[in-house]
């Protein structure tokens, strides 16, 4: 269940240290503000798969808890009102499985927001601070 969630873990961090290793090459290639908002984008992608893989390993956790006699199996005073609470928050787990598609969607609406307003801000920038500051010397 939770090498689930390794896989996508792993490849974006080997992408993000790629991406840290050949900082100097990609940021001569496509310059500063696209780097790091490429590397803002894989951050929060792991971000958000591990956020999603706590969560499964606290209520996997939550769940062997309840299990008192540890042989994998729940029957006579292991079901309880908390098991079947567990139970049913482990078994609605759609969000949680696709959320390594719906990070990737969610991290390029995050980046896709923070460029936009990194480009107004440098447009504001270049068109009246920067303008003003000039006429004031």
């Amino acid at each position: 269940m939770i090498g689930y969630y390794l896989f996508p873990m792993a490849l974006a961090s080997c992408i993000l240290s790629l991406l840290i290793f050949c900082r100097r090459r990609l940021i001569g290639m496509i310059g500063y503000s696209w780097w790091i908002h490429i590397v803002g984008f894989v951050a929060i992608y792991i971000l958000i798969v591990w956020i999603v893989l706590c969560e499964e390993l606290l209520l996997t956790s939550r769940l062997e808890r309840l299990d008192v006699n540890q042989d994998g199996f729940y029957n006579g005073l292991e079901l309880t009102d908390e098991y079947y609470e567990t139970l049913k928050k482990m078994t609605k787990d759609t969000a949680r499985k696709f959320s390594i598609y719906t990070g990737i969607i969610y991290s390029a609406m995050i980046t896709t927001l923070l460029f936009i307003t990194d480009l107004v801000r440098i447009h504001l920038w270049d068109k009246y601070i920067k303008k003003t500051n000039a006429l004031d010397i």
